[in-house]
């Protein structure tokens, strides 16, 4: 039996010049006058197909990995993309660790900027506690002025200070908000 015959044909006892296909139908695949390469790249296809494929729309049939009959001849094809992504995945790793150093160095600036005001909020109640000693020892109009506007400035600047406190806590809060989005 030939490998041209029909299945099971030669063996069955049938005639060996029933069922046969002849070569055109058979294809290039047990042909040696196509190379390898050609029917890689699919130059050995037959003319009508390739008219067909110019007239209409090109049907690609891509093959499940589960049912590739050669898995290495797509090799290059995963280790590319697996390549391009990694790219891809570093210059996301670059601009998500430039992003956090900015935020960082903003976080930073706050932090020190609350930590200046310390000083003042510690040092308020002992001039607010002096403002009310000279009102309680003004013997004239002159004293309770001084004693008053040291206490409506000691007021003015906590106010300013809580109302500072407040923001930079929000913007630090933010930056944490966004990195831990981030992630």
């Amino acid at each position: 039996a030939r490998y041209d015959d029909a299945a099971g044909a030669g063996e069955a006892g049938g005639s060996s010049g029933s069922k046969r296909r002849p070569a055109e139908e058979s294809g290039p695949f047990f042909s040696f006058d196509v190379s390898v390469e050609e029917l890689a790249q699919g130059g050995g296809e037959p003319k009508e197909e390739a008219e067909d494929e110019s007239k209409g729309e090109v049907q690609v049939e891509v093959e499940p990995r589960g049912f590739a009959l050669l898995p290495e001849l797509t090799l290059r094809d995963a280790v590319l993309e697996r390549a391009a992504t990694y790219r891809r995945m570093q210059a996301d790793a670059r601009e998500t660790a430039a992003v956090a150093r900015q935020d960082a160095k903003t976080a930073g600036k706050r932090l020190r900027e609350l930590r200046g005001m310390e000083g003042v909020l510690v040092s308020a109640p002992q001039r607010a506690q002096r403002a009310w000693d000279l009102a309680m020892a003004a013997e004239g109009r002159s004293d309770v002025d001084e004693a008053m506007q040291l206490a409506t400035s000691t007021m003015q600047e906590v106010n300013r200070m809580v109302s500072a406190l407040i923001e930079g806590t929000d913007g630090i809060g933010a930056l944490h908000a966004t990195a831990v989005q981030r992630e």
